[in-house]
């Protein structure tokens, strides 16, 4: 029998999956445009974020400070994630010259800080309207 954390997650385990598949069909072609790194470090994030904090019973604390710790967690994540999909593409690729320089890969990381405050002020978004829908939904029944 399947544990109820596998079938309870089958949609971020899909998403994680697809996202791999596309990461490596991106990371064969050739251009320099670290927009798609940074776009799949947020694809990446985002299911990997929730299947982390999904494996763990959390703390009933206020849903704001919870969609706020977990935006702030895919904007990390997301660029890591990013900078380490630049290093692979330059390692899988061997160019002489490679397609994100250093200073390309540590600008990725440079964000680190602004992408965290920018998660978590999106978390905080999301929590509103999730705690706005779920206040109305119960005031409706």
């Amino acid at each position: 029998m399947m544990p109820g954390f596998w079938r309870r997650d089958k949609v971020w385990r899909s998403l994680l999956i697809l996202a791999g598949v596309g990461i490596l069909l991106w990371s064969g072609l050739e251009d320099k445009d670290a927009s798609g790194a940074a776009a799949f470090g947020l694809i990446t994030a985002v299911p990997l974020t929730m299947l982390l904090l999904r494996s763990r019973s959390p703390v009933k604390i206020n849903v704001l400070v919870n969609s706020s710790l977990a935006g702030s967690l895919i904007g990390a994540l997301a660029s890591v994630i990013a900078a380490a999909l630049m290093l692979f593409k330059d390692l899988r690729h061997a160019h002489p010259f490679p397609d994100f320089p250093p200073m390309m890969i540590l600008g990725m990381l440079e964000r680190l800080p602004h992408w965290t405050v920018a998660g978590a002020l999106v978390g905080i978004g999301v929590g509103l309207l999730r705690y706005l829908l779920t206040d109305r939904q119960k005031k409706q029944v």
